[in-house]
């Protein structure tokens, strides 16, 4: 049995296959000529069309094909999770998060499909960027009527990230004043593994976009070390400036469009 799926996930799909048809899996041959949109949509959605069509062109002996409608593919396959969250978020007097609790309800549709591991990235996420001493993160994955729910960009980690966001800004709004004064109190202590304390001064930063470029290059890093990960301690970084990483052990990054260099000292790294 050959089946052309436009799938992410041709493993899923010849076992899935293999297990309705009731043959082994080296019975089943599935060649993805082309994919079209993704984004991982399509890990585990088009497992069922497929199948219909194996088993069809099983029992009959002759070549069967499925496409759905647009409008029956929007439909009747999943999409990214919609989430329903309850926050409860606490500051001291130096405007620095010191608790943080939220409840996820996860609409994972009529079956699991790929709800858990989306809900455990949720969980993963759930303080984005700041270190915060007492969190407490409850999710629940609710079974609903609708088609089950699948990966998607992101794949939970944004769904996570906005209600701590959403969290900051309205105690922002409560206090009255800018969501930046509480982020940049986070971001000043964040930790990026074990004992190692990435130990950059924010204090520079104010509203500067150079925030979430920061943001972005403690987990991956810019350029060249796009698949590298490094754990450094740095000095200070100017606003409004673009960086890269560049190679391993270099203890020296000059800034592009910028006069001066900002000097990092590499504690450990990790290439993939």
């Amino acid at each position: 049995m050959k089946i052309f799926s436009s799938t992410q996930g041709p493993t899923q799909v010849q076992r899935t296959a293999a297990r309705v048809l009731g043959v082994g899996m080296n019975k089943v041959e599935v060649d993805v000529s082309r994919l079209g949109g993704g984004f991982g949509g399509k890990e585990d959605q088009a497992s069922a069309w497929a199948t219909m069509a194996a088993l069809v062109a099983y029992t009959l002996k002759r070549p069967a094909k499925c496409i759905l409608h647009r409008m029956e593919d929007m439909r009747m396959t999943g999409k990214r999770h919609p989430y329903s969250s309850d926050f409860k978020i606490g500051l001291n007097k130096d405007l620095k998060i010191i608790a943080y609790e939220a409840t996820f309800y996860q609409n994972a549709g009529a079956a699991a499909d790929l709800s858990p591991a989306v809900m455990e990235r949720t969980l993963f996420h759930c303080t984005n960027s700041y270190f915060i001493p007492n969190v407490t993160a409850t999710a629940f994955c609710c079974r609903t009527h609708l088609p089950p729910n699948t990966a998607f960009r992101g794949f939970g980690g944004p769904q996570g990230m906005f209600v701590i966001e959403a969290a900051i800004a309205k105690a922002a709004e409560k206090l009255n004043i800018p969501a930046t004064e509480i982020q940049q109190k986070k971001l000043n202590g964040i930790f990026i593994g074990g004992d190692t304390k990435l130990a950059i001064d924010f204090d520079c930063l104010h509203d500067s976009p150079a925030v979430l470029l920061c943001g972005v290059a403690f987990g991956t890093p810019i350029g060249k070390g796009v698949g590298k990960l490094l754990r450094t301690v740095g000095r200070r970084i100017r606003p409004h400036s673009r960086f890269s990483l560049g190679h391993q052990n270099r203890e020296t990054f000059r800034r592009r469009g910028a006069r001066e260099e900002v000097e990092l000292v590499t504690t450990s790294s990790l290439i993939n």
